[in-house]
């Protein structure tokens, strides 16, 4: 007995589809949508930050008068495996021409990791004022591009 999608060979391998015959096969069609679908978000899934390793709390705000600045700046924290806790434009001192680092908690286990990221001289360290649960923050200022450089 013949195989009707063999043509009557036992082979087991179907007859090529004639030329300009469209793929009409739900299940094909199906099929191929989910593997470019799943294809397009594996490559979207390695952008994912990952989790912060450096535990801590710190804040930071834009300091320096220019759009965008703490969020590039919070990027880049998280990206080095600090825990951002809040960022925000800082109301009242917008035009800070250099980024300044206030340690609030000389206890905290990060300050070392933290300065070994951030590449200024302008860090503070301030009696303990971790009250508020705020390891440092951070001032950004208009030099904030050449302290993160393109991480």
């Amino acid at each position: 007995m013949g195989n009707k999608t063999t043509g009557g060979k036992s082979g087991g391998v179907p007859p090529p589809l004639p030329k300009g015959t469209p793929l009409k096969n739900p299940v094909f069609l199906f099929v191929l949508l989910f593997l470019l679908v799943c294809s397009c978000d594996k490559d979207e899934a390695e952008v994912v930050l990952p989790p912060a390793t450096i535990s801590g709390r710190i804040e930071v705000l834009n300091s320096s008068g220019l759009a965008g600045a703490a969020t590039e700046f919070s990027d880049f924290l998280k990206a080095h495996g600090f825990d951002v806790l809040k960022i925000e434009t800082d109301p009242q001192w917008n035009n800070y021409a250099e980024t300044i680092i206030a340690l609030r908690n000389p206890h905290w286990q990060g300050n070392n990791a933290l300065r070994s990221k951030i590449s200024t001289e302008n860090f503070i360290t301030l009696q303990d004022s971790s009250k508020w649960g705020i390891d440092a923050t951070i001032y950004v200022g208009k030099d904030y591009k050449k302290i993160i450089g393109n991480f």
